[in-house]
């Protein structure tokens, strides 16, 4: 039986630490030392409950597309602030939205401009 000593179990491990790791950085859209992917992480964080094209998700989030959400009523400060703290339920009919503390602050800003890409895309006024 081969123990902690034993290069094979030591392999092992390495190996199954880099899945690991690979895993994570395939979650999270970035890799170390590399900017982070917007498209990625709004796929893997926010397109279940908005939608790939922020166009909401009928009984799980709101469409990112309305007024209600475009730079002129939710500044980017704000919208950044709803994605790292989450929304209570008392604030927004589609609350509770869950925080999202693990973006660092410039996956935090490739989010928001994400978001703010995809409201141009749609050729909505104002976004």
């Amino acid at each position: 039986m081969p123990t902690s000593r034993d290069p094979r179990t030591r392999s092992g491990l390495a190996l199954w630490a880099t899945a690991v790791l690979c895993t994570a950085m395939a979650v999270t859209g970035c890799g170390p030392d590399e900017p982070p992917d917007p498209a990625a992480l709004f796929a893997n964080n926010c397109a279940a409950c908005h939608g790939q094209a922020a166009d909401g998700v009928d009984d799980r989030g709101p469409s990112l597309l309305e007024a209600a959400y475009l730079i002129e009523a939710l500044p980017d400060e704000a919208l950044a602030t709803a994605i790292r703290e989450g929304v209570a339920s008392s604030q927004d009919r589609w609350a509770p939205m869950p925080a999202f503390p693990r973006f660092d602050d410039a996956e935090l800003e490739a989010v928001v401009g994400y978001v703010r890409e995809l409201q141009r895309r749609a050729a909505l006024p104002d976004s």
